[in-house]
């Protein structure tokens, strides 16, 4: 009769110390803050004024570079600050500016409406001065996530 407080004891140490190593396993494995990374941050919404979307051409360092610009509303549909960091065109693929109106910071906050203009200057053109173009637009946030714009319409000035 002996045996059986020492097997109890030895169980009671073996399930303290795994419990002591389970703990400190997670504690190496887990960040200590863990902040969910949303898919869908913002909803962009084109403006229909037909002089909100144009491209024009022009020249740098005597080449001729095209200048597409645009301008868009923005909601943010977090309750964090969303940071855009870049405009992307599909076809042909390029990457542009994106500035949030009247923020210094280029955030928009929680829940907040803003307008945004996105450039890309693009040398050498791929279209001829007067062509329309069209263009799936995307706005980039700070998680990387892509908002895109399908058939955007560009007048020419």
């Amino acid at each position: 009769m002996g045996e059986l407080p020492i097997i109890k004891t030895i169980v009671e140490a073996a399930s303290t110390i795994w419990s002591l190593i389970s703990r400190l396993f997670q504690r190496r494995h887990k960040p200590d803050i863990y902040i969910p990374i949303p898919k869908r941050t913002i909803v962009v919404a084109p403006n229909p004024n037909p002089h909100r979307t144009w491209w024009h051409m022009g020249s740098t360092a005597g080449q001729p570079m095209m200048q597409i610009v645009g301008d868009f509303d923005v909601t943010n549909m977090t309750t964090y600050p969303i940071v855009l960091s870049a405009v992307k065109m599909k076809k042909p693929k390029y990457y542009g500016h994106v500035t949030v109106w009247h923020e210094s910071n280029n955030q928009i906050p929680p829940g907040a409406l803003r307008k945004i203009r996105f450039h890309f200057h693009l040398s050498p053109p791929f279209l001829k001065q007067g062509e329309p173009l069209e263009a799936d637009i995307a706005v980039l946030d700070q998680f990387g996530n892509e908002h895109w714009i399908r058939n955007v319409h560009f007048r020419y000035v």
